[in-house]
Formats: C-alpha cells, structure tokens, sequence
C-alpha cells in the first residue's frame, strides 16, 4: 500500500515538473516581452495587430431589449490608442448604459484598468463613444465595455471584451 502511494507521488511530482517546465518557457522573455503574441490571457488573445474588436462585433442578440454592444482598440500612433464602444436595443428604452474599459497587461499576467469612461442615455435605442488616449508604450492592451438596456423594471446586461494589442517596438513609424 505505501510502496504504491509512493510511486504515485514520484509520479505526480514527475508531472508537477514537467509542466512546469512549459510554464518557465512560456514566459520566458525573447526579444524583450514576457507574454507572446498569440498566448491567450483572461480570454484575451496578445496580437501585433493594429487593432482589435469585441468577438463577432460584440453580443447579438441578447434579449428582448438589449440588441447588441461592442468595443474596440485601434492604434492610432505609437502611443495613442481609439477607443470605441457602442450599445444598441431593440426599441427606445428608459435607460442605456455603456461603460468602456482599457486595461493594460500587466508584468504578473494580470490586466489592470487603466482609463475608464461611463456614458448613459436615457429614452434612447443606441449610444455609442470615441475617444483617443495616450498609452504608454511596451504594454499589450485591451478594451472591456459593459452594456445595460433598462425599460420599466427590466435589465438586461453583457459585457463584450477584445484581444490585447502591443503597443511597442515595431510600430514606431
């Protein structure tokens, strides 16, 4: 009995280390960034793209009055990124909200949100809101944006998310 609890220690301590081998390597820095393009964290895809949208244009449909919503990052310079969101119903509703979130990525693997901004409207079927902003460079980013239609006492919410863009060497020009 303990000769074979034993083995299946040294197993599993085998494993332990063997998998942690994969994650030394995965984040490994080359070429001076620690995440990769192409790793995905908190559900967010790291891209050298100059842009990024919310999976699919946002979400569609989601319920008897909240239509669609979405956001998106673009970069615009080497350190400005545009921010865009946008939240649609169905039918004039009491009240819509639409709040966007930039986080930047940080060196533990985290994203944290650097810049936000609220806007609402009320007996309104759409609202929608771009911004440019100034980031710092060497930093992958993303953009968060939650979606609220309230008509009487119904809510309906989501939130739409993009992939994380770099913001670095390489897009200097």
């Amino acid at each position: 009995m303990t000769k074979k609890r034993n083995i299946g220690m040294l197993i599993l301590m085998g494993i332990l280390m063997v998998l942690s081998l994969f994650t030394i390597s995965a984040s490994a820095e080359e070429g001076g960034m620690k995440f990769q393009p192409g790793m995905v964290i908190d559900g967010s895809r790291l891209t050298l793209g100059d842009s990024a949208f919310s999976p699919n244009y946002g979400i569609a449909p989601h319920g008897d009055y909240l239509a669609e919503g979405g956001c998106s990052i673009t970069r615009a310079d080497k350190d400005i990124a545009t921010i865009d969101g946008y939240t649609i119903a169905y039918r004039v509703c009491d009240e819509l909200y639409l709040g966007l979130y930039v986080d930047q990525m940080q060196e533990d693997g985290t994203w944290q949100t650097v810049w936000s901004r609220e806007k609402r409207g009320n007996d309104a079927y759409s609202l929608s809101y771009s911004i440019n902003i100034f980031v710092e460079k060497g930093y992958y980013y993303r953009c968060r944006a939650g979606h609220i239609a309230r008509f009487g006492t119904t809510l309906e919410s989501n939130v739409s998310i993009t992939d994380g863009i770099y913001f670095g060497e390489g897009h200097d020009e």
